[in-house]
């Protein structure tokens, strides 16, 4: 039987859903083999959806009912989350195990050196025997230090583990700083702009507090208007200056016309006549 498109993502699903740890499998195998399953499973699922589906997954397939419920309550945000979880309670595990197995020969050690140390105290008189237990005395405390630090070794080797593990696991990288980014981290002052409106300064055209401009009337017995000085050519082509400098240049018969349609007749009379 052939698998292709949907019948093959359904093989994958089918897989990954019966997937489980193999005894002499480590953590670090069993994440990478869900990751690849997980994305020939569900390879129209978007990122974080997959990688919710995952961890699911990947806690299922350890086949530890009490491991999968510590690393649940961890609340792991993605499948390499769940995985330093795991290594972090996988290696503490052995650590507790080793010393559950290493503390009853420690105590019965322990106890045996105060019997020995009573004893000493009780008896006075010196002797090859007494010589014997002081020497046994001092090499069960010697071998009793000597395993205290190999169990000390051991910790602070587990511990660093557990540091170099956190290096590896996949972290959120911050976004860069502005200056970082080479943009700039200050915002550029604003110089002061003048209206092309009414001329004044603080403020722009379209908010202008004169909504028809510097156009008045300089005298009532002409129809000359006042024309903004301006500094640029490219402000002497706004409308609130190259309006009235043409409307200045029409002849006064043009401008003391009072209704529009005789001005526009005398208006196209004129423009044809100076053609």
């Amino acid at each position: 039987m052939r698998f292709g498109g949907e019948n093959f993502a359904e093989k994958n699903r089918i897989e990954l859903r019966n997937r489980r740890r193999l005894p002499t499998e480590t953590l670090t195998d069993l994440h990478i083999d869900i990751r690849r399953l997980s994305a020939l499973a569900y390879p129209d699922t978007d990122h974080k959806t997959r990688e919710v589906i995952s961890c699911d997954y990947f806690i299922d397939a350890l086949a530890n009912p009490e491991l999968g419920l510590k690393i649940r309550e961890r609340q792991p945000k993605d499948l390499d989350a769940a995985l330093h979880i795991a290594l972090q309670l996988e290696v503490w595990h052995k650590d507790s195990e080793r010393l559950q197995l290493a503390l009853p020969k420690l105590i019965a050690d322990n106890k045996k050196l105060r019997e020995l140390t009573q004893q000493g105290g009780q008896s006075n008189w010196m002797g090859t025997e007494s010589q014997g237990d002081v020497a046994q005395n001092n090499d069960d405390q010697h071998r009793i230090a000597v395993e205290q630090a190999k169990l000390m070794n051991d910790l602070r080797r587990s511990i660093d583990a557990i540091e170099s593990m956190k290096l590896h696991v996949h972290t959120d990288t911050p976004r860069p700083s502005p200056s970082q980014r080479g943009g700039k981290s200050q915002r550029r002052t604003r110089t002061s702009v003048k209206c092309y409106n009414c001329g004044q300064l603080g403020n722009i055209a379209r908010n202008c507090p004169m909504p028809d401009g510097p156009i008045k009337k300089v005298e009532d017995n002409t129809c000359d208007l006042v024309v903004s000085s301006s500094a640029t050519h490219f402000g002497a082509r706004a409308f609130a200056v190259a309006g009235p400098k043409a409307w200045n240049q029409l002849p006064a018969h043009l401008r003391t016309l009072e209704t529009v349609g005789p001005f526009k007749t005398a208006l196209k009379t004129y423009l044809h006549s100076i053609q």
